[in-house]
């Protein structure tokens, strides 16, 4: 099993699992970012439940859902092939439909009676399944800032769901979570908070998945053999590096004036060599090109044909 952390805020898991333990299911929302998806897994793998899950920005339609005749391998027939839903139908899996607001209409006709009857028609087929007794369907929804839901959820289809909403972690429950998981940065953790704070008090959205992120590039930009005793100059601009490539790769136009507030709170008192005199690292073998963090795998020379006829014939 995966590394999860259980902070104060569990109390949503142990609601989670008595409303899935009575066959309800479970519409669970919070801001991106916050944990929604990898809570449920954690809970699916704790259960020893087996969970299957579809994002809604992948173009998935009712048929990818439900099935479709494919060829059979000889190629002279056509055989049926359960999609992922009828699948966790069958077997009694956990099906998780992450950002479900976003669902087209098609797969709103599909769910709806499968919530209501707790059975399953396939058109195809003309075939109807009893749902197995251990499935689950559970989906997600993201609050965005001020609570606005960007998709507004089916009406009807809501009354069918659980609504459950992630809490916003404390302070004290981030920073027991970063402790936990970054034992080797710990002397800089309130540094890192304190920039993740600077930086959502100046209107960017920083999420919890982009103060893990920024925490993990940290450390590994800071070699295992060095030991953290105090935060050194190196340090804050490494710091401030990942700040500005974890939050604000997208914010062109507030870049510069939200890295020298950066800046400010952690004490480096110019930007300068960020904006004009920064060259990232460049290294190349023979198996990859690396430029910064970004690494290129190389493709291997190409194979010379062999010749069309390598033996001459008198």
């Amino acid at each position: 099993m995966k590394t999860f952390v259980i902070t104060p805020f569990h109390n949503t898991k142990l609601i989670i699992e008595r409303l899935l333990k009575d066959s309800n299911s479970i519409l669970l929302e919070g801001e991106a970012g916050c944990g929604k998806s990898s809570l449920l897994k954690y809970i699916a793998e704790e259960q020893h439940m087996k969970m299957l899950s579809v994002h809604f920005g992948d173009d998935i339609d009712a048929k990818a859902l439900i099935g479709s005749y494919i060829t059979s391998d000889s190629f002279s027939e056509f055989k049926w092939k359960d999609g992922s839903l009828t699948t966790s139908i069958k077997e009694g899996y956990w099906f998780l439909l992450e950002d479900i607001d976003t669902a087209p209409p098609d797969v709103i006709s599909l769910i709806l009676p499968l919530l209501k009857t707790r059975t399953f028609f396939i058109p195809n087929r003309s075939e109807s399944i009893i749902v197995h007794p251990n499935f689950r369907l559970i989906g997600t929804r993201t609050i965005y800032k001020g609570g606005m839901k960007i998709n507004t959820f089916h009406s009807i289809l809501s009354s069918h769901f659980t609504i459950i909403s992630m809490p916003e972690m404390k302070i004290e429950e981030l920073t027991q979570l970063l402790i936990c998981l970054y034992q080797r940065i710990k002397i800089i953790l309130p540094t890192i908070l304190e920039c993740h704070k600077t930086i959502k008090l100046n209107g960017i959205t920083g999420t919890l998945r982009q103060l893990l992120s920024f925490c993990k590039r940290i450390e590994q930009q800071i070699p295992n053999e060095v030991k953290l005793n105090q935060i050194t100059t190196q340090i804050k601009y490494i710091i401030l590096f990942e700040c500005d490539n974890v939050y604000l790769s997208n914010e062109l136009q507030k870049r510069i004036e939200i890295l020298q507030i950066v800046a400010q709170r952690i004490q480096i008192p110019s930007i300068d060599f960020m904006i004009n005199g920064y060259k990232p690292i460049i290294e190349i073998n023979n198996k990859e090109i690396t430029i910064g963090h970004i690494k290129l795998n190389r493709n291997p020379p190409p194979i010379p044909p062999p010749p069309e006829n390598p033996f001459s014939i008198f």
